[in-house]
């Protein structure tokens, strides 16, 4: 029984071009060959007992996506011996070996363009050829659809022309799709796609051929366009000079570039992605230092920032309270109807991971802080009462979770106890243990852009600098970028929230909590120092910088993110019109004028 089940891991593996990975007994952990996949999210698993083998993608993929994309039938998922659909008992007749999908003799329909593949010089290496009904089949440089070597050199489409664009500083449009690079040259730009868009791995080597760059990529407008350019972002992202995620204007779902222009919208009318996952990791000291950064984005304007923030008290002193506060504020975009501070922001959907409490209690606890509240339950996230270790997993499906959810602002992990790994009781590994799993949580944190807020006990013994009060070794307050400190006095209602961030400065907000509807009130904000010699920077310029960075903007988005007014906003952007350094897109849009 174990040959059918090493012949699909053997397929899988030759598929994708990587590793297996075990996850058990007959258990099998691969990328995933059905979207652009560069962490594991397949999972084969056999099961003699009722003869199948099972795969299951957790980004969505469909069992019929993952069977086409290996050129394999469900039939293939069965082993040998096991029961046959008709209750007979017979095996599966023994199966010549397959050949590779642009060798098969079916019929595919009728040939309606053949793209060459070729080197930097134009040389063919290969075809891809489209058939109506919609169908590919690659072929060899000759033209003929057979094996292709195993050592075959893929390179991205149209690549003579991409050098040549690069080297004149035009920008490159990478695509999903050789129809849509002949869409954009009959209007004298340049683009780029691979064969089989994101059925086949992105080759790493192809970075270098894009070194200095400005590239564009249009994704097609659903899911598993976005996750294929995304995959092409974090491929092209330390060596490019630009790079921007972008979709088609057009609303159909899955419409791309050609839909985009053939409805009469220009290229710089794309609609803005977020860089979800996707940031540059590498750098030149003067491009590190030329390159402004995007502003601090907040999970809470004012109060929490972006990236891994530990949240510490004692028991019972309301930190799980704080947290779905955090949730009911986030999730109906009105923070003052919930902590009684802050301005209106977009709602967005958010994770909480409320690993310490039972269903009920979670269930009680929402419902009192929600009850008259404008609270859209339906588009506000989820809540995990279980995860398995972060690194075991559960870095995994979080992650899988924020591909999903675009617009997500915070995950809120409650508590680190839980998704820690365990370590011996040497001190030293103990220290690993904790800076390990927090470190874990701040690559999530800074590869989206968004806050995760984890929960953590604090030290029974006092102390007059608040950070020795967090329980744990230095390892846990070592990797945070931001820490809460709330205390509250048994059977008061008077809190103070002391906060020490990288990025803010030091402060506290005296809070009230007010039991009859389970909030914490924010009561006033007191500065207990200030950053000396701190740069006053001007308005128009955080604008400009932040749009350098996001392409596009609209004028409350950018509000949102610089936790200013939106009339304030608006001003600053028509006197940015008005001296040429900002420009208003015919959708209401705000961008920087591109270099032509």
């Amino acid at each position: 029984m174990a040959d059918q089940f090493d012949f699909v891991c053997e397929v899988v593996q030759a598929r994708t071009g990587k590793a297996l990975v075990s996850a058990g007994h007959n258990r099998i952990k691969a990328l995933c060959p059905a979207h652009p996949d560069d962490k594991p999210s397949l999972s084969l698993r056999k099961d003699e007992e009722k003869g199948k083998i099972y795969a299951r993608c957790f980004a969505g993929c469909s069992f019929d996506d993952i069977v086409a994309a290996l050129d394999l039938t469900a039939r293939d998922f069965r082993l040998k011996g096991a029961p046959s659909r008709n209750g007979h008992g017979k095996s599966p007749a023994t199966r010549p070996e397959r050949t590779s999908r642009s060798s098969k003799d079916d019929s595919v329909g009728e040939e309606v363009e053949r793209y060459a593949y070729t080197d930097e010089d134009g040389k063919v290496l290969y075809y891809n050829i489209r058939f109506e009904p919609k169908d590919f089949r690659l072929a060899d440089k000759n033209g003929k659809r057979a094996n292709l070597p195993k050592n075959m050199r893929w390179v991205p489409y149209n690549l003579p022309a991409v050098l040549e664009a690069i080297a004149e500083g035009r920008t490159v449009y990478w695509v999903e799709g050789e129809r849509d690079v002949k869409s954009l040259k009959s209007r004298g730009e340049v683009g780029t796609t691979n064969a089989g868009g994101g059925n086949r791995p992105l080759d790493p080597e192809w970075a270098q051929l894009f070194e200095g760059a400005d590239v564009v990529v249009v994704c097609d407008r659903d899911k598993t366009g976005q996750t294929y350019g995304r995959a092409v972002a974090r491929l092209l992202i330390n060596s490019v000079n630009s790079i921007r995620l972008t979709q088609s204007a057009t609303p159909q779902v899955k419409s791309d570039v050609t839909d985009h222009l053939n409805a009469g919208y220009e290229l710089n009318q794309l609609e803005p992605l977020p860089m979800r996952s996707v940031r540059r990791t590498r750098w030149s000291v003067a491009a590190i230092m030329e390159t402004q950064p995007e502003p601090l984005r907040w999970v809470l304007p004012g109060v929490i920032p972006e990236g891994l923030t530990l949240l510490v008290g004692a028991p019972k002193v309301g930190k799980s309270w704080w947290n779905i506060n955090l949730m009911a504020a986030l999730g109906s975009g009105r923070p003052k109807d919930v902590f009684d501070w802050g301005q209106p922001i977009d709602p967005s959907p958010n994770l909480y991971l409320a690993l310490e409490d039972p269903h009920r209690r979670v269930w009680s606890r929402m419902r009192q802080v929600t009850r008259g509240l404008h609270f859209p339950a339906h588009l506000a996230g989820d809540v995990w009462l279980d995860l398995e270790q972060i690194e075991k997993g559960g870095k995994d499906e979080i992650e899988k979770w924020l591909d999903t959810h675009p617009t997500a602002r915070v995950v809120l992990v409650d508590v680190l106890a839980k998704v820690r790994g365990g370590s011996d009781e040497a001190s030293s590994g103990m220290y690993q243990a904790d800076y390990q799993a927090v470190s874990i949580l701040k690559e999530i944190a800074d590869s989206y852009g968004i806050g995760v807020v984890v929960t953590h006990h604090d030290r029974k013994k006092t102390s007059e600098d608040f950070l020795d009060m967090v329980s744990g070794t230095k390892g846990v307050t070592g990797a945070a970028d931001t820490i809460l400190y709330l205390t509250r006095e048994r059977g008061s209602t008077a809190g103070l929230l002391r906060v020490e961030s990288r990025d803010v400065e030091e402060c506290q907000y005296k809070m009230e909590f007010v039991r009859e509807t389970g909030r914490w009130h924010i009561v006033a904000k007191e500065d207990l120092g200030t950053e000396p010699d701190k740069p006053q920077v001007e308005l128009l310029d955080e604008i400009e910088r932040l749009l350098s960075a996001r392409g596009y903007a609209r004028v409350q988005e950018m509000a949102d993110i610089l936790h200013r007014g939106s009339q304030e906003i608006l001003s600053e952007c028509k006197k940015g019109e008005q001296q040429g350094s900002l420009m208003k897109t015919r959708d209401g849009s705000w961008c920087v004028p591109a270099k032509r």
